[in-house]
């Protein structure tokens, strides 16, 4: 019995330091494949110092050292890379990179863009940091590693940056034109002058360049406006440039739009504003007027009061509308006059503005070539002849068309 006993108990404490040990070797195994030098930030290259407002390509190598007896392939991995400034202070969000697995004693190779924010202080000290996080296949363990180094950003000494681009709409309409608002900052050590501002469509061919007549100083932006001229295209997304550019540097940046065919309007449908056609355009001289005959239509089905006001001659031009209010029928059209007496040779331009309760509902910009050389010799030249004839027939047309109607109302009341 005492045998027996010692038998079982013996076996007993056998059969316990066998699962003892093959728990503790299935935990060692377990330890040792989460190991984190198994998963390694093998290498990370990037080629300092930058500027700030550049894009920062962080070449990363990942590499999973496990094989059959350490570990196993690692999935759903995470990488994060972000720049940190000497207080430890984020100074940029972390932007990730995915993937989807990494098997056993392999590696991967990959490249994150990490923008310098453009505030970025040049006399401080920057830190890159990388982790990646990612979990063990089998068992579902988080397995991680991280890296840092210092990160160079210094000023350069010409420097241009496409700050903010906006767009007037959402969507450009081919035949039709588009707003572009561009801020251009210059992040260098020099000032910048004949900045030029190219903004373009290139597969569609709409493109137009300006040059700013502003010197942008260091650490200093400018915002300037485009109009793009959007030629006839089929509808679809195609990508807008935008360039800042002069001899000592420049800054490309890149965006959607979406253009779509502008809507083919039929010929019986009625438009809700008025329309302004010029029917008049002339070379003129210093110190010689001129008269600009302007239809206007309602093309509505009541009858409208418009205003009349131009704009755009302060620094080269008196002049005035004539008249500065009308009432004009549904369906009619009538003829106002612009008299403009310019003062300033070159080219120049105004602009006539329809409105209606005060609000601005039409316009029609004029170009106007102003010769120099004019002479007033004290007599009436035949351009201000003309200014006599036509205010003259014009109050004509007016004192007649307001008597006629009198007539009319005193003729109605005598026959009622």
């Amino acid at each position: 019995m005492a045998n027996n006993a010692l038998k079982k108990i013996t076996i007993g404490l056998f059969s316990l330091l066998l699962v003892f040990g093959l728990f503790g070797a299935a935990s060692a195994l377990e330890l040792d494949a989460n190991e984190p030098a198994l998963f390694v930030i093998d290498d990370v290259n990037y080629d300092d110092p930058y500027a700030p407002g550049e894009t920062i390509p962080v070449e990363i190598e990942l590499e999973n050292l496990a094989d059959k007896d350490t570990g196993d392939d690692i999935e759903d991995i995470t990488v994060e890379v972000w720049i940190e400034d000497d207080m430890g202070e984020e100074i940029t969000d972390k932007v990730e990179y995915k993937i989807k697995q990494i098997t056993q004693d392999d590696y991967a190779e990959f490249t994150v863009d990490v923008p310098v924010p453009i505030d970025a202080v040049t006399d401080e000290d920057y830190t890159l940091h990388v982790t990646a996080e990612g979990e063990w296949e089998e068992t579902g363990n988080d397995v991680s590693d991280s890296w840092t180094d210092k990160l160079e950003i210094e000023q350069p000494e010409h420097g241009l940056y496409v700050e903010d681009v906006r767009l007037s709409r959402e969507k450009a309409f081919s035949g039709e034109t588009v707003d572009v608002a561009v801020e251009v900052a210059n992040i260098g050590e020099e000032d910048e002058s004949n900045v030029k501002v190219k903004v373009e469509i290139p597969e569609i061919g709409a493109t137009k360049t300006i040059s700013l007549l502003n010197t942008i100083g260091s650490g200093y932006d400018y915002t300037t406006y485009l109009t793009l001229d959007i030629p006839e295209a089929d509808s679809g997304v195609y990508t807008l440039e935008v360039k800042v550019y002069n001899e000592d540097a420049g800054d490309v940046y890149e965006q959607d739009i979406v253009v779509e065919e502008a809507e083919v309007i039929e010929e019986e449908t009625v438009t809700e504003t008025p329309t302004t056609t010029s029917s008049i355009t002339q070379t003129i001289s210093v110190g010689q007027g001129s008269v600009f005959s302007i239809q206007v239509s309602n093309n509505l089905n009541i009858a409208k009061t418009y205003e009349f006001d131009v704009g755009g001659v302060a620094d080269w031009a008196t002049a005035r509308v004539d008249p500065a209010r009308m009432i004009i029928g549904p369906g009619d059209s009538a003829k106002i006059y612009v008299y403009v007496n310019p003062t300033e040779a070159g080219e120049h331009t105004f602009t006539l503005f329809v409105k209606e309760n005060g609000a601005v509902i039409a316009a029609n910009q004029m170009n106007v070539n102003v010769a120099d050389g004019f002479v007033d010799t004290g007599e009436s030249s035949d351009m201000q002849t003309v200014f006599g004839f036509l205010i003259l027939v014009f109050t004509i047309l007016i004192a007649g068309y307001i008597y006629k109607h009198r007539e009319s109302e005193k003729g109605k009341q005598v026959y009622y």
